[in-house]
C-alpha cells in the first residue's frame, strides 16, 4: 500500500529529529560482501555494522561512550535504526 503523503511527511520529520545518517564508503563490492556477512548473522545490513562497532568499543574498552548516546531523547529507552527485526523484540 502507498504511503499517505500525511505519512511520508511524518517519517520524514521524524528521520530528521531522530536519527542521525552515517555515509561509508568503500571500493566496488565491498557493499555485497557486508550484505553476505549479514545475512549469514540473520540481521540486517545496519545492525550487522553497528554489532560491529560494538564488538570493537568494547574490545577498546569504549562500550561506555556508546551506551552514553544510545538514549538519546532521554526516556530510559535504548534507541535503535528499527532497520532490523532484533530491534524490535
Amino acid at each position: 500500500m502507498a504511503q499517505t503523503d500525511a505519512q511520508k511527511r511524518a517519517t520524514n520529520k521524524y528521520n530528521r529529529e531522530k536519527l542521525d545518517n552515517i555515509s561509508i564508503r568503500y571500493p566496488k563490492g565491498t557493499k555485497a560482501k557486508i550484505q553476505q556477512l549479514s545475512i549469514l548473522a540473520g540481521k540486517s545490513m545496519a545492525r550487522y555494522i553497528m554489532d560491529a562497532i560494538a564488538a570493537q568499543a568494547e574490545r577498546d574498552g569504549h562500550a561506555d561512550i556508546l551506551a552514553a548516546v544510545s538514549d538519546r531523547d532521554g526516556d530510559g529507552e535504548t534507541e535503535t535504526d528499527g532497520s532490523a527485526e532484533e530491534d524490535r523484540e
